[in-house]
């Protein structure tokens, strides 16, 4: 019996996370077509439905999840610079709560993501010829604190951060044609450069790390896109027809929330943690890499 419980929970712990990627939500805002109205998305075959009614979240075409409210927030770089807003995912109702500033003046707020500590990053989108700036906003005070620089002449098209506190930027080169994109992964730890790979040929807008371990991304289309963040892979999940995508953002399940708590709490720990119960279970034959699932978180 202690062999079959010990040997349960090390195959338990080769496969936390893959568990973990099951379920969440896939929303989006739209742009047009029916724009302004937050949608549902299936991240199978890119089916929209909408959430409440047409039109109730204006100026959120950048968008992210708190994972501590449970609430979504937007930015429009465009039309309401500065001003962050809160969106019910129950309702589909857009409220702007706050509007961040420097020296008086709105700054061109683009991309957004949260930690899983609740901290939320933004991307300053001005002067491209002189790199863009990442920096953690501060809803309550309504300032904004610059952390890093990206690289001068790439505009930022969407940010997420993955539960271990790796950041990932989709970039574009503004000028000259031909367009190219490449996905940054940064260590938020220390801002320094986890890895920087080329991606495909399709349009990216905004970004959403979803727990399945895949970047999904709206297409300045009604297509939903996903991009695998080991090969920059894109795939062509399906359209929906309510409009075109513009923000997106994903909630896991609560289910599934509990056990990417846990997956990244082991995440540092599990060689040796597995190590142990192989050796107290005596267990001769299991994998010797993570599941591809785990790799990409």
């Amino acid at each position: 019996m202690k062999r079959i419980i010990l040997f349960s929970l090390a195959v338990f712990c080769f496969n936390i996370i893959e568990d973990a990627n099951a379920e969440f939500v896939l929303y989006g805002t739209t742009s047009s077509g029916n724009p302004n109205t937050l949608v549902t998305i299936n991240a199978e075959n890119g089916q929209q439905n909408v959430v409440g009614a047409i039109g109730l979240a204006p100026h959120c075409i950048d968008m992210d999840a708190d994972p501590l409210s449970g609430f979504l927030f937007g930015t429009d770089v465009y039309n309401n610079p500065g001003v962050i807003t809160r969106i019910n995912p129950a309702t589909g109702i857009a409220v702007p709560i706050s509007t961040i500033t420097q020296f008086g003046t709105p700054l061109d707020l683009g991309a957004l993501a949260f930690a899983s500590d609740g901290t939320l990053f933004g991307v300053i989108e001005r002067n491209i010829s002189q790199g863009l700036t990442l920096g953690v906003i501060d809803l309550n005070t309504e300032t904004f604190t610059s952390s890093y620089d990206f690289e001068a002449g790439w505009a930022v098209k969407g940010i997420d951060i993955s539960q271990d506190g790796i950041l990932y930027a989709v970039l574009s080169n503004s000028y000259p044609s031909p367009l190219i994109q490449k996905l940054l992964s940064i260590d938020l730890k220390d801002f320094s450069t986890v890895n920087e790979i080329t991606i495909g040929g399709f349009n990216v807008d905004d970004i959403d790390l979803a727990p399945d371990g895949y970047i999904y991304h709206s297409n300045y289309s009604y297509v939903l896109m996903r991009l695998d963040p080991l090969s920059g892979v894109q795939t062509i999940v399906g359209s929906g027809y309510v409009g075109t995508l513009s923000g997106i953002a994903s909630i896991p399940e609560p289910a599934t929330v509990s056990l990417l708590t846990l997956g990244a709490f082991l995440a540092g720990r599990r060689k040796n943690f597995c190590r142990s119960f192989l050796l107290m279970g005596q267990v001769e034959i299991l994998p010797k890499s993570l599941p591809a699932a785990d790799q990409r978180l």
